[in-house]
């Protein structure tokens, strides 16, 4: 791959005033991605290079869109097979970090310059430390070819896949096509989140690829803004809305529709249409707007039949015309012909008739009187049909009016016999009547946490909702947690089947740490255990396994903590706190105690401070976050998503921690046997002092 190297190097060296991120190569071209901020005015940017023609695209431009979606062998039909992918991350005059996929593998390359140079770019420093915050850094990212499908996704879908995956960076990438291709406003988009600790995640993302004012709020809060209270509504009560106003619409729909009112054929006096007008009721004022809107019908339906009729006639008479032209034209030729001199003299035969040369100039000559009378014709029919037109128009200007009488409250309340269904059907009208909807797209991130009732009146209140999440991630217990459960799911389906987009690639945590959260994942929905190995690069591998430690005393737990404390210190290029994950209030204290009586700064996660040495962080807060070192514990009650969740959180060093008498997780023993997750040394239950933890509950 070095000859690639090459090219790609030479190729960014040339034009490092719009640098390189992206690439895929097909049979005829290469295609390479920038980011959004060096091309958003939309121009393309072409050359050569040393394989030939290529074209540089932001991964914003919507003509990159078909290119965002490619994988390696997939076809283009102008450009061929896509044969090599690759990414870089440039950097003056070098490209660094720089991957490639092949049909030969995987190929990594620290340093495009020190890899073709020969000379090693890397010093003792370099080779140590790790940049925790830069690390896999989740900003503007030019989406893989699985994210740039869900970027483009339209109505209503659902990106799922492990944490890590990018679905939160793959939502805020969709945000920034809406502004950018569709001019959607930042105020018409909302970000449902689940709680305020990931409100400021979302704000970096968002501030990272140039998105300002995007509302991030609560489900709690969204519906308490958008919509009724979500402890009112049921599933039944939903259901029940859903179908008053599906029936509803379908009758008033058929009832009005123009096309049908409109055309010769139909009859207002008939069963089936007196029937609709029977299912169709509304307020006083709906009845007497109903019944004018029909008499304008009528009457358009008439002059569309009467103008027929007189485009019917011209034409008739025109054939007829023409008819009686060329039968008048050919006597008069065949009676001058009769009286020719030279049949007069005996010198030409007696001849009924014409000659192929008279019969054509016969025809001219009524082509063009044809063709004169089909242009005043042709105008005619311009003119009726203008006023056809506008009618039409007018009549359609006259239905949005009857629209909104039909969904106004005095019509509605005769379709509802319970008052809490009031407020809830209007909501599904809006859903048919998208004008009236109060956003234009709701992301949904850590949706399967998320109720199916919650989630069905947000999506009430948006012309699209995208739901982002993982199955096998449900910690609340009132959550959907499986998609499958979405109340209304025919509006996520395509041909009947859930528009789904599934990511797989873990860009935040490194391979070893992947390894056991994909796994653990794996195990939570019956599939065999998989090596991930070919799906990271070198850059991602070669980091501390994730371990399983005992602690029995105070000791263990003081040990662990220096330990990881010291890592901390040497491996990484800056500070950070050591995350320790608490069960509760109980465990919190017990936890705090231990770390005071060595001394070391703390502070809990409602009071963020990055000086502190030990930040403790709730379980219940950790859910779409990240942190560089965690200690995490395992209980006899810690549920196997809560166990999920704490494995997708560390992005470098992940310590499980339990007591020498738990029974420790089957799933995570199955990783320990593995050698997926590594396991300590079970220390000696026979110690028993007063140090010894009392409940071991209370680590957790």
């Amino acid at each position: 791959m070095k000859a690639e190297l090459k090219t790609d190097l030479d190729t960014y060296l040339k034009r490092k005033s719009t640098p390189l991120f992206h690439k895929i190569k097909f049979d005829e071209t290469s295609i390479y991605l920038t980011k959004a901020s060096y091309f958003e005015n939309g121009l393309v940017n072409t050359g050569k290079n040393d394989f030939g023609n290529y074209r540089v695209f932001s991964w914003a431009d919507y003509r990159a869109k078909a290119f965002l979606g490619f994988e390696l062998g997939q076809d283009s039909p102008a450009l061929g097979r896509a044969n090599i992918i690759g990414s870089f991350t440039p950097n003056e005059d070098d490209i660094k970090d720089v991957k490639y996929i092949s049909d030969n593998g995987k190929s990594y390359f620290k340093s495009a310059h020190g890899e073709l140079s020969g000379v090693s770019i890397d010093t003792d420093d370099e080779v140590i430390k790790i940049d925790a915050e830069n690390f896999m850094k989740m900003a503007e990212i030019i989406p893989t070819g699985a994210q740039g499908k869900a970027i483009y996704g339209e109505s209503n879908y659902i990106i799922d896949g492990p944490a890590g995956t990018g679905k939160s960076t793959t939502v805020l990438q969709k945000i920034k096509l809406l502004q950018l291709h569709s001019n959607v406003d930042s105020s018409a988009i909302c970000i449902v989140v689940k709680n305020n600790q990931v409100v400021k995640n979302f704000e970096g993302l968002l501030q990272g690829i140039n998105i300002n004012d995007i509302k991030i709020c609560t489900v709690d809060v969204f519906l308490s803004e958008f919509s009724s209270s979500e402890n009112t509504v049921t599933e039944e009560l939903l259901i029940s809305a859903s179908k008053i106003v599906s029936d509803l619409v379908s009758n008033y729909e058929k009832l009005t529709n123009i096309d049908l009112l409109s055309s010769s054929r139909f009859n207002q006096e008939g069963d089936e249409f007196k029937e609709l007008k029977r299912h169709v009721v509304g307020s006083d004022s709906f009845t007497l707007k109903l019944t004018d809107f029909l008499s304008l019908a009528r009457k358009l339906r008439n002059q569309r039949i009467a103008n027929d009729k007189v485009i019917s006639t011209n034409v008739s008479k025109l054939r007829e015309e023409t008819q009686k032209l060329t039968s008048q034209l050919t006597k008069s030729r065949l009676e001058k012909n009769k009286k020719s001199v030279l049949r007069r003299l005996g010198l030409s035969k007696g001849n009924d008739e014409l000659t192929l040369s008279e019969q054509t100039a016969i025809k001219d000559q009524v082509d063009k009187y044809a063709s004169n009378k089909n242009k005043e014709i042709k105008k005619r029919k311009e003119r009726l049909a203008s006023e056809i037109e506008e009618l039409y128009k007018k009549l359609t200007q006259f239905k949005e009016n009857i629209t909104k009488e039909l969904l106004s409250p005095n019509s509605l309340a005769l379709y509802i016999d319970d008052n809490e269904l009031e407020g809830i059907v209007k909501l599904y009208c809006n859903k048919h009547y998208p004008h009236l909807n109060s956003l234009h797209t709701v992301i949904i991130d850590e949706a399967q946490d998320v109720s199916a009732i919650a989630i069905e009146l947000i999506r009430l209140q948006a012309e699209s909702v995208v739901l982002a999440g993982d199955e096998s991630q449900t910690e609340n217990n009132d959550g959907i947690g499986s998609w499958k459960n979405l109340i209304g799911k025919e509006n996520y389906e395509i041909d009947g089947v859930l528009n789904i987009y599934q990511l797989r690639h873990n860009f935040r945590q490194t391979y070893e740490l992947g390894a056991a959260s994909y796994n653990y994942r794996q195990l939570l929905l019956d599939r065999d255990i998989c090596d991930l190995k070919a799906d990271y690069f070198d850059d991602q591998i070669g980091f501390n396994k994730p371990q399983l430690v005992f602690v029995n005393q105070d000791s263990d737990f003081h040990l662990l903590v220096k330990t990881k404390l010291q890592y901390i210190k040497e491996a990484f290029t800056s500070s950070f706190p050591l995350v320790i994950f608490y069960e509760n209030e109980k465990s919190l204290n017990r936890l705090t105690s231990l770390i005071k009586s060595n001394d070391y700064t703390f502070n809990i996660d409602d009071h963020l401070d990055n000086t502190a040495q030990i930040l403790f962080v709730s379980i219940s807060d950790i859910a779409g976050r990240e942190f560089p070192v965690v200690i995490a514990p395992l209980t006899n009650v810690t549920s196997k998503n809560t166990v999920y969740v704490m494995l997708s959180r560390a992005k470098f060093d992940l310590t499980l921690i339990t007591g020498g008498n738990r029974k420790v997780d089957t799933r995570i023993q199955t990783l320990c046997e593995q050698n997926i997750i590594g396991r300590s040394t079970k220390p000696s239950e026979k110690v028993k002092n007063k140090n010894k933890c009392k409940d071991e509950i209370e680590l957790a």
